[in-house]
């Protein structure tokens, strides 16, 4: 596999708004060594071109643009869905009780993609118990 392939396999595995570093750290574990940054993204660039993508986010502060490299809105932890359980069995929630539902760290939830996925989850939990 050539340094080409493995990134036009890397792009087609984790999106072409991945940031940099994570697609070049895809495609090197792809083709087995290194890649330097300029052909990752010199790569990536004819992905985009090959298969017609106009997007692009490295501007920042654009309306609409993409997040990069938020690709568990679609899960949350257990941490998070016991959470959200113990706010809403509290009869007199705070703002304080809030700032800890949202949590901190790699425990917080950053986006409202995965508070309500994390609040489905805590459905279905209900409904299974």
């Amino acid at each position: 596999m050539t340094q080409r392939e493995a990134v036009f396999q890397a792009c087609a595995d984790l999106d072409v708004r991945s940031s940099v570093a994570t697609l070049l750290n895809a495609a090197e574990r792809l083709y087995g060594g290194d890649i330097t940054y300029q052909a990752a993204v010199s790569f990536r660039c004819e992905y985009r071109k090959l298969h017609g993508i106009k997007t692009d986010c490295r501007k920042n502060g654009k309306k609409g643009q993409w997040r990069r490299d938020m690709k568990n809105d679609h899960t949350a932890s257990l941490k998070q869905v016991k959470r959200f359980n113990h706010y809403f069995k509290l009869k007199r929630p705070s703002i304080t009780s809030f700032l800890n539902l949202m949590g901190s760290g790699s425990e917080m939830f950053h986006s409202v993609e995965q508070v309500i996925n994390a609040v489905a989850d805590l459905v279905e939990l209900r409904k299974a118990a």
